[in-house]
């Protein structure tokens, strides 16, 4: 049995734009957004053979370049299309509540470019099931 839990950070790779709930996209180009923060996870998650995960907690890393004040919360659908690319790359079965404890987004360490990344560790099955209120 593992004494420590299986952490695993996706890297969106700097520079990519970012969905942020500020930003009043049409919604071809969020589409579009979506699709690339997506394929980066889905990649990432490859070339890390990250291998299927029952029950895991997530939470992103906003990697600002400078230190103005900002809400990382606000960056919730660039966390939410990563969350979608474990599930495409077979990581996750899904992305419900029951297998993902999301715990938001915080600033991470700056950066030179705007960046964010996804850091996901595993949780025992029994741990899952007491933090989800299962049986």
């Amino acid at each position: 049995m593992n004494a420590e839990p299986r952490t695993y950070i996706i890297r969106i790779p700097p520079g990519t734009a970012l969905l942020n709930l500020n930003h009043r996209n049409h919604h071809m180009k969020r589409h579009q957004l979506t699709q690339v923060i997506k394929s980066a996870a889905i990649w990432q998650a490859k070339a890390q053979r990250i291998p299927r995960l029952e029950h895991v907690q997530v939470h992103g890393l906003l990697h600002a370049p400078d230190k103005r004040h900002r809400d990382p919360g606000n960056w919730a659908l660039t966390q939410k299309a990563a969350i979608d690319g474990l599930v495409s790359a077979g990581v996750l079965a899904d992305d419900h509540a029951g297998i993902v404890d999301d715990r938001g987004i915080q600033l991470g360490e700056p950066g030179r470019v705007l960046a964010y990344s996804l850091v996901i560790t595993e949780v025992p099955a029994a741990a899952a099931t007491d933090s989800t209120g299962g049986n």
